[in-house]
C-alpha cells in the first residue's frame, strides 16, 4: 500500500480501504473490506530492495459512476477521475489531479475556497523540480507520490506527447478499462452560456437531455511548485485534460472559470507539468470483427503455447478458441499458456473486435491466416 485517501482534509484509518496486498502467480490481489469507505488507494509492485516496479490507482465508489451523454454526442462519466460524488456542491465531486502524461494521480482540491488537498494515510506527496535526471518515464514509475514541476514547461526532459492518446489507449492513461483519455471534441456545444456557473455550488451546471452535468471549480496543481491551487488570482476554476495528439488546436485542456469557458491557455499545451482533472470518455466500438486463424506444431508437450496478445482490445470483446488438447490454462490473458495432451498439429482460431494489432508468439507456429484481419 502506498497511499490511501478519501479526499477530505483528514487521512483514513490506516488500511481501511484494503487489509491485505498480495502477489500470486503474476497477479496483484487486493482485498477491500466490506466496510472500506469510498475513497482513493495506490498500491505497488516493488522489488526485493523496495523499490517500485509498477503502481496502481484504486478507486472505490460504491454507488459506482454514471454515465452522461454530453451536447457533442460523446459519452462521459458523470464525474472527474477520482472523485466521490456528482452531486453540485458536493466538494467530494472535485476528484484527483493529473500531470499530462502519467498514469498515477496527485490528490486534489478538499475545500472550496482555500489550497488545501486531500490528506493521505501512507506515503506523502513530494515536489521536485524536474531536471535531466528525472524527467523520464522510468523515474515517475520509481516515484508515483513525486510531482516533478517546471514552469510553463513539460516535466519531461524529452516530451513525449504519445504518453495519453484519445485514439489509441496506452498503459499510461489513467481512465479505468472501457475509458480513455477523451478527445478535443467531446467539449464542442458546451459554452459559458449553457453550462451556468453557480457561486453557491461552486462550479458550472450544464443541464443536457434532463442530465445534471457538473464541472466543478477542482482547482489545479501549479506547473511552477507541484503545490495545490483553488485558483488563479483568487478566483476559482478547473482544468480538464484532453488528448492533444488528435486536437485541431494543438491544446490539450480544457478550463472554466466564473466568467469564461473553452480551451486553455495558449501556454498549456505545453505545461504538461501542470495537475489538472480528467473526465474520461467511454471506448465506442465499431463492431469491426476481425480473426486470425494459427496452427501450431507441437513436438515438446512440456511447454505450453503462449495465447496471442493485442494492441486496442480494450476496444472491444476478443475470444480465443483452442484446438484440441487438456483444459489447462484456457484463459484469454497473454500470459496463460494452453498446454496439449500429445504432440501433434493444432488449430487456433483468434476473434477480436476493434483490435488495432495481434502480437502472435511463434513457438512451433507453422502456419498462420491474416485474411480476416
Amino acid at each position: 500500500m502506498v497511499w490511501e485517501t478519501t479526499n477530505k482534509t483528514s487521512g483514513p484509518t490506516k488500511y481501511s480501504m484494503a487489509s491485505e496486498v498480495a502477489y500470486c502467480d503474476g497477479f496483484m490481489y487486493v482485498r477491500v473490506p466490506e466496510n472500506a469507505p469510498d475513497g482513493n488507494m495506490l498500491v505497488s509492485a516493488c522489488d526485493e530492495y523496495g523499490n517500485i516496479l509498477w503502481s496502481w490507482h484504486l478507486w472505490l465508489v460504491r454507488e459506482g459512476v454514471a454515465e452522461q451523454t454530453w451536447p457533442s454526442g460523446a459519452t462521459m462519466m458523470d464525474r472527474n477521475l477520482g472523485a466521490l460524488s456528482a452531486t453540485p456542491g458536493n466538494v467530494l465531486a472535485n476528484g484527483l489531479l493529473y500531470e499530462w502524461g502519467r498514469k498515477d494521480p496527485f490528490t486534489g482540491l478538499a475545500k472550496y475556497g482555500a489550497s488545501t488537498a486531500m490528506a493521505v494515510t501512507g506515503t506523502a506527496i513530494t515536489t521536485l523540480a524536474s531536471n535531466s535526471d528525472n524527467g523520464n518515464v522510468e523515474y515517475t514509475i520509481a516515484h508515483p507520490t513525486t510531482y516533478l514541476w517546471k514552469n510553463e514547461g513539460d516535466w519531461m526532459a524529452d516530451p513525449d506527447p504519445t504518453l495519453w492518446s484519445a485514439a489509441l489507449k496506452t498503459k499510461y492513461d489513467p481512465c479505468p478499462p472501457g475509458y480513455h483519455v477523451p478527445y478535443e471534441t467531446v467539449f464542442d456545444g458546451i459554452t459559458a452560456d449553457n453550462a451556468v456557473y453557480s457561486n453557491t455550488n461552486n462550479g458550472r451546471l450544464l443541464t443536457h437531455e434532463s442530465q445534471q452535468i457538473w464541472f466543478p471549480f477542482a482547482g489545479r496543481r501549479q506547473s511552477g511548485s507541484g503545490g495545490i491551487n483553488y485558483g488563479y488570482s483568487s478566483a476559482p476554476l478547473f482544468y480538464l485534460y484532453y488528448d492533444e495528439n488528435t486536437s485541431t488546436s494543438g491544446k490539450c485542456s480544457w478550463v472554466g472559470t466564473t466568467e469564461t469557458l473553452g480551451l486553455g491557455d495558449v501556454n498549456y499545451q505545453k505545461a504538461h507539468s501542470s495537475g489538472f482533472s480528467v473526465r474520461c470518455q467511454k471506448i465506442v466500438t465499431s463492431g469491426i470483427v476481425n480473426t486470425v486463424k494459427l496452427k501450431y506444431n507441437v513436438t515438446d508437450v512440456s511447454y505450453g503455447v503462449l495465447a496471442p496478445s493485442f494492441t486496442g482490445e480494450a476496444y472491444g470483446a476478443r475470444q480465443i478458441e483452442w484446438g484440441d488438447g487438456a483444459s489447462d490454462g484456457l484463459g484469454l490473458t497473454p500470459n496463460f499458456y494452453h498446454y496439449y495432451n500429445a504432440p501433434g498439429t493444432y488449430s487456433l482460431t483468434v476473434t477480436c473486435v476493434d483490435a488495432t494489432s495481434i502480437t502472435v508468439p511463434l513457438g512451433d507456429l507453422v502456419e498462420i491466416d491474416v485474411t480476416g484481419f
